[in-house]
């Protein structure tokens, strides 16, 4: 190959690389100039996670690895065969003809015949002397080079003026490439206070949440024309809305200006940006969660030493009721962790101190202290989310105050006069809470200092005393064998039950006491006179009682007359009977007549009852004076068997077993009579023979009434005489006084 030739190839073999390597270097420039304002741009707009900034430097270094392997070292690679760079001179300068590219060939293969050896001499001076003015440059096109490389000075040149111009600025950008977490200064600055510390909120599901923005005013800041919440929720759907503006904030006077906005009853999360000006709060989340709530109360409750109670622990209701001075301990489980629990005592306007128990915090407890008065404790807990309760929940805890014991004594068998030798019954109880200290009886004889006895052998602590001892006025001391009491005809005799408990937190005496129970002091005879105008009240009780009873069987017999009228008018004539107007009235007259019969078997029915309930209690009567005969050991067996077996026995048959056989009678016909009038007879006629058995029983009873008060008359009668004598002797023997003082005188 010709010299010329040869250095004429290797020479463009040099520019075709050269071409390659700038082309490939303004490729590069470009793609890294592109790539600085688009993430400029990005960073500006968007300010990512340092995460995606990552991925962008990933993305521009592929990116710009991939414009050097394509246009430099996939280019470099390549063979450039002297052949092609003749074909290209060859193509550029048609003046050449094929020489240039013979003249290759022929230097990488000579020719062996003579001929052909000198014939590409020949052509090898011919374009030896014409490659020295053919250009190289005309083989290439400037424009793509150019128009790459202009491109690429443009954004070199504009990266350096804004490193110059804006130093900050880029200084700052560089801090963000290397990953600072520090937000571009802008115009606008956001603030939403309730994102400050993570940009993921939790809010109860179902709940509203009111977002507040700030925007700060202070120079060089200021506020955006309006604020923009654009949302996301997880389904995909989108949606935007402007947030309200609270008033209109001055600068130097305030600091921001207020944006709000209400998200309505969030059922499902949802991640929103801020947007305003050239400022972005950007992946905001609210959570939705359940609120935490309480699964379960119970308190532990050291009690008073007084009460005898062992410590417990129970489950709680809303309102707990808790003995007074109780030490009590609430333990509370919640359906959720929590983060701290606040509990306000209402009563105590306090708050008391709590504590989390158990890893899973799931638990808390807080001490109420001693129980003094009723509290209402408020609880509101905040869990791990930062939700709290809608409400707080109550604790009310109400205390039992213990009260005084509860006395509830009469006396039963006794009057309201009693003799000295009386025994006197109690019967009610004596109870308490939570036992009982003590329980006595104070007997006092007119003003004279009281006399304490016990009234129950059971023992002390008990709850509750229904066995009462009864009182013997004439008992002696177990040792001397001297009576107690002294009771003498015409004094007053008090009696007083009282109690006390075992109460010890608190000033003040403990004793409960019965009403005072008064009685005449009375001499047996008195007694008698009292217990006889008693028995007068109830004979005279039953006189009436017996006279109903006769009345009532006289309804009777007038139910009989009506049926005997009946009959008679069943067989009157014929001729009489079949009379129209006739007819007519007898039917109106029957028709009362057996609604007048009709009532008066009601009537006797319902006298009947009542009638029996009263000589029961006429009945009762009698053996209470029996019994108080009996407790003040005044009775003798002719009175007991007079007045039990002759009155009061009786009377018992009679209302109980009597009156009740008259009443099923009564019954019977009332039931045949509705029926069938006409067949009422033999019904009625076993309802009379029953009231004749009650009047019969209740005339002999009356006519024992009658012999008893004629003896109780006479007894009286006695008792007349037997005063007068006194009366006559104790005149004698003043007056025999009287003349003896006379005769001493004189």
């Amino acid at each position: 190959m010709p010299r010329p030739v040869a250095r004429k190839v290797s020479r463009l073999r040099w520019l075709v690389r050269g071409y390659v390597v700038l082309e490939s270097i303004a490729v590069v420039a470009l793609i890294l100039g592109l790539s600085f304002w688009l993430a400029l741009a990005l960073d500006w707009s968007f300010e990512p996670r340092p995460a995606i900034r990552i991925a962008v430097w990933v993305l521009v270094a592929l990116v710009a690895g991939w414009g050097l392997w394509k246009y430099l070292f996939s280019r470099l690679g390549r063979a450039l065969p002297a052949e092609s760079l003749a074909l290209l001179i060859e193509r550029q300068h048609p003046e050449l003809g094929d020489g240039l590219v013979t003249s290759v060939q022929a230097g990488r293969q000579p020719p062996t015949d003579a001929f052909e050896r000198k014939l590409v001499e020949t052509t090898g001076e011919r374009v030896s002397e014409a490659v020295r003015g053919a250009s190289l440059w005309s083989v290439f096109k400037p424009r793509p080079l150019v128009g790459k490389a202009l491109v690429a000075g443009l954004l070199l040149t504009s990266i350096g003026s804004f490193a110059m111009l804006n130093q900050q600025a880029f200084g700052f950008w560089l801090q963000r490439m290397n990953l600072s977490t520090a937000p571009w200064p802008r115009t606008v600055q956001l603030t939403a206070p309730a994102f400050v510390d993570s940009p993921i909120r939790s809010i109860a599901r179902n709940d509203s949440f009111e977002l507040e923005v700030l925007a700060s005013i202070v120079a060089p800041q200021e506020a955006p024309d309006y604020v923009e919440i654009r949302y996301r929720l997880a389904s995909g759907e989108r949606g935007r809305d402007r947030m309200v503006q609270v008033g209109r904030a001055l600068p130097g006077r305030d600091k921001y200006q207020k944006y709000r906005y209400q998200f309505e009853e969030v059922t499902r999360d949802l991640e929103f940006d801020v947007i305003g000006g050239d400022a972005r709060l950007r992946d905001l989340k609210l959570r939705t969660v359940s609120r935490p709530a309480v699964a379960s109360v119970s308190i532990a409750c050291e009690y008073p030493d007084y009460l005898g109670l062992a410590p417990t622990s129970f489950a709680s209701r809303v309102r707990q009721e808790i003995p007074e001075g109780t030490h009590a301990v609430c333990i509370l489980q919640t359906t959720k962790p929590l983060a701290r629990v606040r509990a306000f005592d209402a009563s105590e306007q306090q708050v008391l101190p709590t504590t989390l128990v158990g890893d899973s915090r799931q638990s808390c407890q807080f001490d109420l202290g001693s129980i003094t008065t009723d509290r209402l404790v408020q609880i509101e807990l905040t869990d791990t989310d930062g939700v709290t309760n809608r409400e707080p929940y109550r604790l009310n805890v109400a205390m039992i105050t213990d009260a005084l014991p509860e006395v509830s004594v009469s006396v039963r068998g006794v009057s309201t006069a009693v003799t000295p030798e009386a025994m006197v019954p109690l019967v009610g109880f004596v109870s308490d809470d939570y036992g009982i200290n003590a329980a006595w009886c104070e007997l006092q004889i007119n003003q004279q200092p009281p006399i304490r006895y016990p009234v129950s052998d059971r023992p002390v602590g008990v709850r509750k005393i229904t066995r009462l001892t009864a009182l013997d006025l004439a008992a002696g001391d177990a040792e001397t064998g001297v009576r107690k009491l002294r009771l003498v005809p015409g004094q007053k005799l008090a009696i007083t039950v009282s109690a006390d408990d075992a109460y010890n937190l608190g000033e003040g005496s403990r004793i409960a006491s019965s009403p005072r129970i008064a009685f005449d002091v009375v001499t047996p005879s008195e007694l008698r006179a009292l217990l006889e105008r008693r028995e007068l009240g109830l004979r005279q009780r039953f006189e009436a009682i017996y006279e109903k009873m006769v009345g009532t069987r006289e309804l009777l017999s007038r139910i009989e007359d009506d049926s005997s009228t009946q009959q008679t008018s069943d067989q009157a004539p014929d001729d009489e009977a079949q009379e129209g107007n006739g007819l007519a009235g007898e039917n109106i007259t029957d028709r009362r007549r057996h609604e007048r019969s009709r009532l008066r078997i009601t009537g006797a029915r319902q006298n009947t009852t009542q009638l029996a309930y009263e000589t029961l209690g006429v009945a009762e009567g009698f053996d209470e004076i029996v019994v108080e005969l009996v407790n003040n050991r005044i009775d003798t067996e002719e009175l007991k068997n007079r007045l039990e077996s002759d009155i009061s026995e009786p009377l018992g048959e009679v209302a109980n077993q009597l009156m009740p056989q008259l009443e099923i009678a009564l019954g019977d016909l009332r039931t045949v009579f509705d029926k069938s009038p006409e067949e009422a007879g033999p019904p009625l006629k076993l309802a009379q023979a029953r009231a004749d058995e009650v009047v019969a029983g209740m005339k002999a009873v009356l006519d024992r009434m009658l012999e008893l008060e004629s003896y109780n008359e006479l007894v009286e009668l006695l008792r007349g005489i037997v005063k007068e004598q006194d009366e006559l002797r104790q005149d004698t023997r003043q007056q025999q006084k009287n003349k003896l003082r006379n005769l001493l005188e004189d």
